[in-house]
């Protein structure tokens, strides 16, 4: 089982007497690349068929703002947590603007999954904004899921 930066889980089985075999895969291994090779005797060194299937699990991701109503020209703290508490994974902050999210700040986790922004309000913005954060893991990253948006949260600007 393949699982991205993560090492390469690996396991044997065996058929029964009826040529059925059952491996169980971890809830918690996250996005995977699931291989067989299948080998007709025990000692052949090459495989005799192989398959693969390529499993996608998307990230959790929990986002909370403090300072839900503020002044404009102020600031609001953006913090959130990953699930499975993984440290360093990228997490952009994206903000509803003309029909899409757009990204204003980057960070990445730190202990414990959890991650944290600043972001200062515009002083002529007015109105209600949504935001956003999406993890974006990398090749590099020892996080085994998909990147995905969190919840939304809103903040009222008022003059």
């Amino acid at each position: 089982v393949e699982r991205g930066a993560l090492p390469v889980w690996t396991v044997t089985a065996r058929t029964d007497d009826t040529g059925r075999w059952r491996v169980a895969v971890p809830r918690d291994i996250g996005a995977r690349r699931i291989s067989v090779h299948y080998r007709s005797r025990q000692n052949d060194v090459r495989d005799s068929a192989r398959a693969s299937a390529l499993l996608l699990v998307r990230s959790k991701t929990a986002l909370s703002v403090r300072g839900k109503r503020v002044r404009a020209g102020r600031s609001v703290r953006f913090t959130g947590r990953i699930a499975d508490l993984y440290d360093g994974v990228p997490v952009v902050l994206e903000a509803y603007s003309r029909g899409r999210y757009r990204p204003f700040a980057t960070t990445a986790t730190k202990g414990g999954g959890t991650f944290s922004v600043r972001y200062r309000t515009g002083k002529d913005f007015r109105g209600s904004y949504r935001f956003r954060a999406r993890t974006q893991p990398t090749a590099s990253t020892p996080y085994p899921y998909v990147g995905a948006p969190s919840n939304a949260v809103t903040v009222r600007v008022r003059g």
